[in-house]
C-alpha cells in the first residue's frame, strides 16, 4: 500500500516540478488547475495512507517515499526562489505560497505514514 501513497506523492512532485519550471509559459489558468491536480493526487495519498495503516508501514517504504519527492523536488528548488524574487502583484506571491505549502505537504504525507491522528502525544 504504501507504494501507492508513493506514487501519488511522485506524481504530485513531478506536478509541481513542471509547474515550477514551466511558470513563465504557462497561463495562469493552467498553473492553478494544474496545482488543483496536485491537490488531487495529494487527497488520495492520504487516503491510500489511511487505508496502509491497517497492513503496517516499514520504515523502509516511508524513507524511500520521502527520498522519492525530494528528489523529484530538488530541480524546481532554484527556480522557486529565482519565482519569488521575480514576482509582482499580490496573487503572484499567493500562488507561489501555495506552490510552496503543496511541496510541504507532499513530503509530509509520507513522512506521517503509519501514524495515527492521535499518536502524537505531548509531553509537559
Amino acid at each position: 500500500m504504501m507504494i501507492i501513497v508513493a506514487i501519488f506523492c511522485a506524481g504530485s512532485a513531478a506536478t509541481i516540478t513542471a509547474i515550477v519550471l514551466n511558470y513563465s509559459t504557462l497561463s495562469s489558468l493552467w498553473a492553478i488547475l494544474l496545482s488543483f491536480l496536485v491537490t488531487i493526487l495529494c487527497g488520495i495519498a492520504i487516503a491510500a495512507k489511511k487505508a496502509a495503516l491497517t497492513k503496517g508501514i516499514s520504515n523502509f517504504a516511508r524513507i524511500g517515499a520521502v527520498f522519492v519527492a525530494l528528489t523529484i523536488l530538488t530541480p524546481a528548488a532554484r527556480p522557486y526562489l529565482e519565482l519569488w524574487r521575480g514576482a509582482h502583484g499580490f496573487w503572484s506571491f499567493v500562488f507561489l505560497v501555495w506552490l510552496g505549502i503543496l511541496a510541504f505537504t507532499v513530503v509530509s504525507i509520507p513522512v506521517q505514514a503509519g501514524e495515527e491522528p492521535g499518536d502524537r502525544q505531548m509531553t509537559p
